[in-house]
């Protein structure tokens, strides 16, 4: 695609596409994500064909940079010239470029000359890459997100070893190397670094002339109490602490934690005039300062502070200033929820990000699941999560503009099925109906969400589960030329984006 360009730490990891429609009178964007290893001329018009008009992909540095990871080694024109094609080709079909600039493919260079993202190298080196592609694309790119997933990034290939890095603790898996209890955090002090550095870039020397937008994208499930207990209350809290703790400032004023709980985690759809009340009282003992994250406040929430104590990072005063305010949006992955409960795991040798946060994760209840099964055992169907995610976003952070950057359904694969029987995907177009329904209430009640991306366009290589999972709305044959063949989800999403005002047609969404 752009010329033999060195190693990716993360190699097996294609790159991404992401496809959005607008809906001009609210002026929201509905999207899709794909693999972009065969996209091509006929796969552009199959977007435009959809009616979609925005799309989003990430800029893999592998795929344009030098052998060594840093622009002083060159750049590869190649690959600037593939990205400048493809750019061109998606605004020639009305296609507005939605960019992701790391989704976890760092160049195996830096990975071997200074240890990655465990180094403060990594903001320099970062910053040098996003000038770059901010000088290259954007004019023509109104949208950038620094980092997808960076909490799964740090936790996933530094605390569990089961992504690359594929560094952990002996003790937490097969690893040559790592500190599944310091090394996750490391990792997400310096991510934030280099987001605050790329912002600040953009922000002083290309926003005002490309008149862009800048973010970052994070992963969480949302987190119900198991039981109706403080103890379960304050797991879910806990709970989203560390999933957005990347990202928050300080928790609720000592001994008022159960106490706030209810109130400023119960959407605001589903409150009593007491809740409310209680909610203003609690924001007034604690005078504003609960669930800030740093980048509107600069530091981690105190929950973190208290359980991790010195390993986790401390900010300057300098970069505190930095990372604070250093977004226009924030991209939210959300897939499915899980019941939140108190562990009692408790060890002070084998430390880990993992357990730090002393919750157990479950997904199901006095053998209940959590929500409607689907064919892939991690993703139940809870489309009020979608809902209190982003109410919690709203309440938590300062109120950004918010995209749901992923969102999808998973299928395995199964070859003994005949082609139409694949095509008639009823249950992933009943997620993401009812996904789109619940974010609709949301909307009604005032919270800013931009964007909805489903996850994905087509069926691709899914990370380490390879071909066994599809969450395409289009079918790809592999067994006779990728030939594509549009599911009936995909039908609906097409009849669904070419109707105006969409998402305030009932006939389109369930009531539920």
């Amino acid at each position: 695609m752009s010329g033999n360009n060195g190693w990716a730490a993360f190699d097996i990891a294609l790159t991404m596409l992401r496809c959005l429609q607008s809906s001009h009178p609210m002026r929201r964007i509905f999207a899709m994500r794909t693999s972009l290893t065969h996209f091509s001329k006929s796969c552009a018009n199959s977007f435009q064909g959809m009616w979609l008009n925005k799309v989003e992909r990430c800029c893999e540095c592998r795929k344009w940079g030098p052998l060594e990871g840093k622009l002083s080694g060159g750049v590869n024109q190649e690959g600037v010239k593939f990205y400048n094609e493809l750019i061109d080709g998606l605004l020639y079909r009305g296609i507005q470029p939605f960019i992701t600039l790391f989704h976890w493919d760092l160049p195996q260079a830096l990975e071997d000359d200074y240890g990655g993202f465990l180094s403060m190298n990594i903001v320099n080196d970062f910053n040098n890459y996003v000038d770059f592609c901010f000088k290259e694309f954007g004019d023509r790119v109104k949208y950038w997100a620094t980092f997808n997933e960076p909490n799964m990034f740090s936790s996933r290939g530094y605390a569990t070893g089961i992504d690359a890095p594929g560094r952990c603790s002996s003790y937490m898996g097969n690893c040559t190397f790592g500190n599944s209890g310091t090394e996750p955090y490391v990792v997400a002090h310096h991510i934030l670094l280099a987001h605050a550095a790329a912002v600040k870039l953009y922000r002083e020397k290309y926003q005002a002339t490309q008149m862009g937008e800048i973010g970052m994208t994070v992963f969480t499930y949302w987190m119900v109490p198991k039981f109706q207990t403080a103890a379960s209350r304050k797991a879910a809290s806990r709970a989203l602490d560390f999933a957005f703790g990347c990202l928050k400032a300080e928790n609720p004023v000592e001994g008022t934690e159960d106490q706030c709980y209810m109130h400023l985690h119960v959407p605001t759809l589903y409150q009593t005039e007491e809740n409310k009340q209680g909610l203003l009282k609690c924001l007034a003992i604690t005078k504003n300062e609960l669930f800030v994250h740093p980048i509107t406040y600069g530091d981690y929430p105190q929950s973190m502070r208290a359980l991790v104590g010195n390993r986790l990072p401390n900010f300057t005063e300098a970069q505190s200033n930095s990372v604070k305010g250093s977004l226009n949006f924030l991209g939210v992955n959300y897939y499915t929820a899980r019941y939140a409960d108190d562990s009692n795991y408790s060890s002070s040798v084998n430390l880990s990000y993992t357990t730090d946060s002393h919750v157990d994760l479950t997904t199901e209840k006095d053998g209940i699941p959590i929500g409607e099964p689907t064919p892939c055992s991690w993703l139940y169907i809870y489309p009020r999560g979608i809902q209190e995610v982003v109410l919690y976003v709203k309440r938590n952070f300062n109120n950004p503009h918010i995209f749901i950057t992923e969102a999808g359904f998973c299928d395995v694969s199964n070859s003994s099925l005949s082609i139409q029987e694949v095509l008639s995907d009823s249950l992933r177009l009943k997620y993401h109906r009812l996904h789109l329904s619940s974010l609709l209430r949301t909307i009604k009640a005032g919270v800013g969400v931009r964007g909805y991306y489903i996850w994905s366009f087509l069926d691709d290589f899914e990370w380490d589960t390879g071909y066994t999972t599809q969450y395409g709305i289009n079918y790809i044959d592999y067994k006779n030329g990728l030939t594509r063949y549009m599911k009936h989800s995909a039908l609906w999403f097409k009849d669904f984006l070419r109707k105006e005002n969409a998402t305030t047609r009932p006939s389109l969404v369930y009531s539920q």
